[in-house]
């Protein structure tokens, strides 16, 4: 399945996946900090080669298919005997910390997302952030509804799941805020 999501198969070189900014914070001890953040770029805006640069393994007709399911909400059946669950935001979460894709979890009876922050990495966790977090999909929909944007604001769920697919946008969460990111678009939401 990572061939089949990697770009990097359709044997064509790729720029652009993700941009680097520069975030400054003030810390509890009031010294300022520069850090870059790394942000995923839809992949709309990403720039292909026009040559192919190594023999393809897939197609590009089949990548841009598989993007498609990818980003399309999907049943999780992983109980045996359950009633299929409704993910409809999978694809368009991501972690604040890690900047991972999180991952799709049925929490008190409805959908929810969570990451555990590269539990299953090899690289050493960060001691400053919480070990994982969750957010209901509920919660997350009645913010986008509330937030600045003319494109999400007082819209109905079904409307802003739509205005995400189209947008190709990307829901960076954390525990004090999300990120609306797309087009040329950020927006912040407490």
């Amino acid at each position: 399945m990572r061939i089949l999501r990697n770009p990097r198969y359709t044997g064509r070189a790729v720029w652009g996946q993700q941009r680097t900014e520069h975030e400054v914070t003030l810390s509890e001890n009031r010294v300022l900090s520069d850090r870059e953040v790394r942000r995923r770029v839809p992949a709309s805006e990403w720039t292909f080669s026009e040559r192919v640069a190594h023999p393809p393994l897939v197609t590009m007709e089949v990548f841009v298919a598989v993007q498609d399911v990818i980003a399309a909400p999907r049943r999780d059946t992983e109980k045996v005997g359950s009633t299929p669950r409704l993910y409809r935001l999978v694809g368009h979460m991501y972690c604040e910390f890690c900047e991972r894709s999180m991952e799709s979890h049925w929490s008190h009876g409805k959908p929810a997302y969570r990451c555990k922050h590269g539990v299953r990495n090899r690289n050493a966790p960060v001691q400053e952030r919480v070990k994982q977090f969750y957010v209901r999909e509920d919660e997350v929909l009645r913010r986008l509804a509330w937030c600045n944007s003319p494109d999400f604001h007082g819209r109905s769920q079904t409307q802003i799941i739509d205005a995400l697919r189209s947008l190709d946008a990307v829901i960076v969460y954390g525990p004090t805020n999300i990120v609306l990111e797309y087009g040329e678009d950020v927006v912040t939401i407490p």
